[in-house]
């Protein structure tokens, strides 16, 4: 019975994962060009001991006749380099609200939802 619970709860990770992208979405409804003008770097430890890298982009944009700056703070593997070009949704009410559609957080929610929804067929099959 505990399997069946954490397998619901995998896909219901899953549904609250895309609703809150694309609630996101809504909000964020203007595409402008962004700029990466810094990289924040931090160094962690993994639970092997080893080292690795996480990067947190800051954004430049132009938007209303002025510069806007934005970052997420949230550390992730993906290096990108300063001087490069993204194409980022704002919000156009609040322009310091943003979004990076290549994030991938609606397919991620998709596969908890496909994985949970499996997992939890087959743990009332094979029970």
């Amino acid at each position: 019975m505990i399997g069946v619970v954490i397998t619901i709860l995998f896909a219901v990770v899953g549904i609250v994962l895309i609703i809150v992208d694309v609630m996101k979405r809504k909000r964020c409804s203007e595409t402008v060009r962004a700029e990466c003008v810094s990289v924040d770097m931090s160094h962690t430890r993994d639970g092997n001991g080893r080292s690795k890298r996480t990067y947190n982009p800051t954004w430049e944009i132009e938007y209303d006749g002025r510069r806007i700056r934005l970052s997420s703070n949230n550390y992730t593997q993906k290096h990108v380099a300063i001087g490069h070009h993204r194409n980022l949704r704002i919000n156009p009410d609040h322009p310091e609200e943003f979004m990076d559609p290549s994030g991938g957080t609606l397919i991620i929610g998709i596969g908890f939802v496909v994985i949970g929804v499996i997992a939890t067929v087959i743990q009332f099959t094979a029970g």
